[in-house]
């Protein structure tokens, strides 16, 4: 059985405008996730700006695992993130408001929120076991977009101290691109 996992970046929502890049007020699509260029699975996902804060639903096809499926609401206060597969649930609950990652396995989609992050350091909390790790998000500036499109896009890193994860964002603050070298795992939005 794979164990189930996401990554939600938490932009900050203390000061609404603030410190962050462009990001759009909703964001919705579907992501084609592959490992070693060999389709591994899909993510559909809806990211919407509520009074307060951010709702993000992730659903996720990850064979021959059963779908699995991620709702965090992200507060002033709190951040609430409940996953669900076949008839399991998970809640956990993390202080809002701050700079912070919550990191598990198959929703990379959600790398979508760091696009409304300005560069600097990060906080990673895990939602099994892992401690909680200081990170950094960094922009690399612009550049096309790997392989045969050449879409210009912004590119940002994520580092821990476990590793990168590399982003691509259009000109909207719309996450086209994801990759995970350390896994040579990569997510491509489809239907761009």
């Amino acid at each position: 059985m794979r164990r189930l996992s996401l990554v939600l970046l938490l932009p900050s929502l203390a000061v609404p405008g603030q410190g962050r890049a462009q990001q759009p007020e909703r964001d919705s699509g579907r992501f084609v996730v592959l490992q070693g260029g060999v389709i591994v699975g899909q993510e559909e996902f809806t990211i919407e700006r509520v009074e307060g804060g951010l709702n993000v639903i992730v659903t996720g096809s990850y064979p021959p695992a059963v779908p699995n499926r991620v709702i965090a609401s992200f507060g002033p206060r709190r951040i609430t993130v409940r996953l669900a597969t076949d008839g399991t649930e998970m809640a956990r609950e993390y202080p809002g408001g701050a700079r912070s990652l919550v990191v598990a396995d198959r929703a990379l989609s959600l790398y979508a929120l760091a696009g409304g992050m300005t560069p600097g350091p990060v906080t990673v909390h895990g939602l099994g076991s892992r401690d909680r790790e200081s990170a950094t998000l960094e922009d690399r500036g612009r550049g096309p977009l790997p392989g045969p499109d050449s879409t210009m896009a912004r590119r940002m890193t994520l580092r821990t101290g476990g590793g990168q994860v590399e982003l691509w964002y259009d000109d909207a603050g719309r996450l086209l691109r994801i990759a995970v070298p350390a896994k040579d795992l990569t997510a491509e939005r489809a239907g761009r």
